[in-house]
């Protein structure tokens, strides 16, 4: 998968990947649309939905892409 150049970078954060560890969702689905390693994140479910989005392991999850497409349905 790759990031077309045309994609609106507004619609991107800027984030120091050497410093964000979670992501808050609170969505009742999210899913990860960029390739990053199974076990170098997971999903902290809250009363059955999608609170946040946490990085276990950044070295891991920033390996393969330095960019986090979250696709998330509220």
């Amino acid at each position: 998968k790759t990031l077309e150049e045309s994609a609106p970078m507004n619609q991107f954060t800027a984030v120091d990947t050497r410093e964000i560890t979670n992501l808050v969702v609170d969505a009742k689905k999210a899913k990860l649309i960029t390739e990053h390693p199974e076990d170098s994140y997971k999903f902290e479910e809250v009363d059955g939905e999608i609170a946040m989005l946490q990085i276990t392991n950044p070295d891991k999850f920033w390996r393969v892409s330095d960019h986090l497409v979250l696709e998330v349905k509220k």
